[in-house]
């Protein structure tokens, strides 16, 4: 009985710390995948507005 509460108490931070970490890991990569679907999303947009000014372009010329 003894040795089983002595690796309770030892696994538990371990587990405890463990989870944080991939808690904090999630976290990094979502605010990742954030940051380069906003960039995929500015650079779409200056591409449109890129080809928008090439048609006004032609169709005033």
């Amino acid at each position: 009985m003894t040795s089983m509460l002595f690796v309770g108490v030892i696994s538990f931070p371990i587990f405890y710390f463990v989870k944080e970490w991939l808690l904090k890991q999630k976290k990094v990569i979502n605010e990742e995948r954030r940051r380069v679907i906003k960039e995929i999303r500015m650079k779409q947009q200056e591409e449109y507005d890129e080809m928008l000014r090439r048609e006004r372009e032609k169709s005033s010329s």
